[in-house]
């Protein structure tokens, strides 16, 4: 198995040129219809995962950091970290809550989270599950939280070929058994 950490359109592109790909994408409350369109609209086969809640992860060293959660007012403490692709970001409305500092962009989460762990003015907002697998969330330099009094659900899907070959349908049949987590 091959993970490839890629967004946009792009991501698709994958399925089109091979029956072994298979993509988990996400989508917020407000795009989540978009996953049927986007299948539909290339011919794919898909199927809903799990749902999470997206989280803010700031520096362990930031004072706010002692706290269980964060107000959405204290995201004007913090430079966002994002991906270059402003128009992926799940919740957009969050984004005038961050200091009006340019963002730092990263095409890659393990900039981002790397950003975090040496800058405790800056945080990036991503999935619970990234705190189950991140070295920087294990090692304790970064913590995850959750905005007080906000839901962030993000639902993840999986889309594949419709025509998967043996070894795709096996794992997809184990994502399928295994999910939610």
């Amino acid at each position: 198995i091959q993970l490839y950490e890629v967004r946009g359109q792009a991501l698709f592109d994958y399925i089109n040129e091979s029956q072994d790909f298979l993509i988990i994408n996400g989508y917020s409350r407000k795009t989540k219809q978009n996953a049927a369109f986007d299948a539909n609209s290339r011919g794919l086969s898909f199927d809903f995962l799990l749902e999470d809640q997206m989280h803010v992860y700031i520096n362990s060293q930031h004072p706010l950091a002692k706290n269980k959660n964060l107000k959405v007012k204290d995201l004007k403490l913090f430079t966002l970290a994002a991906y270059p692709e402003t128009f992926i970001f799940p919740y957009q409305d969050l984004y005038g809550k961050f200091n009006s500092q340019q963002p730092y962009r990263s095409t890659h989460q393990e900039n981002l989270f790397n950003l975090i762990s040496k800058d405790s003015s800056i945080a990036t907002v991503q999935p619970g599950l990234v705190s189950r697998s991140n070295h920087y969330i294990h090692s304790g330099s970064v913590i995850d939280m959750t905005l007080s009094g906000t839901q962030l659900p993000f639902f993840f899907y999986m889309f594949y070929s419709p025509k998967p070959t043996d070894a795709a349908a096996t794992f997809i049949q184990f994502l399928k058994k295994h999910l939610p987590l």
